[in-house]
């Protein structure tokens, strides 16, 4: 298989640094290094933009979620705890990035529930989908301090060494 097989999704295109979005590939063996950060622009609740290229240099525990997701509620006291056991480690950080489409909805159920770490919206859910190759949430990723990731556990059941050790991470 020298060529990787993807499918097109609807809305399938290609973004002005000609990378795909809206598709499933479903293998690529052109390269086995995992995958760095695709270059995507998330808005924080004061419409400030942010990269998780922002970050570089740290470890980045990322969370796919949606208001409306019961399995991502669900998840949401496990992740908190998560959170609060690596609060006074500066190399580690919690980014939860909402699907929600309607961004009065998700700011104000942010200001109902108290969660910590960084809170991010996505301005096009299927482009999120397709440049971190998820379908279902909530959906986790580690980010080693390179930049690369890889899907992780979700909180109740993380290798948590992933968090502190970075040889691990890169052997992960």
């Amino acid at each position: 298989f020298s060529q990787p097989l993807i499918i097109k999704n609807k809305g399938y295109g290609i973004d002005t640094d000609n990378n795909l979005y809206n598709v499933t590939v479903l293998w690529d063996f052109t390269s086995n290094s995992p995958p760095s950060l695709p270059k995507e622009i998330f808005n924080d609740k004061n419409g400030n933009k942010v990269s998780l290229k922002d970050f570089d240099g740290k470890t980045l525990y990322v969370t796919f979620w949606a208001t409306w997701c019961g399995p991502c509620l669900g998840v949401k006291p496990e992740l908190e705890e998560l959170k609060k056991q690596y609060e006074d480690n500066a190399d580690i950080v919690f980014i939860d990035i909402s699907l929600d489409s309607n961004v009065e909805f998700w700011k104000t159920y942010l200001s109902k529930n108290e969660h910590s770490g960084i809170q991010l919206i996505t301005g096009n859910e299927a482009k999120t989908r397709s440049n971190y190759q998820f379908s279902g949430i909530p959906h986790h990723i580690i980010v080693d301090s390179k930049g690369n990731y890889k899907e992780c556990q979700s909180p109740y059941f993380i290798d948590k060494e992933l968090l502190i050790n970075q040889d691990k991470l890169t052997e992960y």
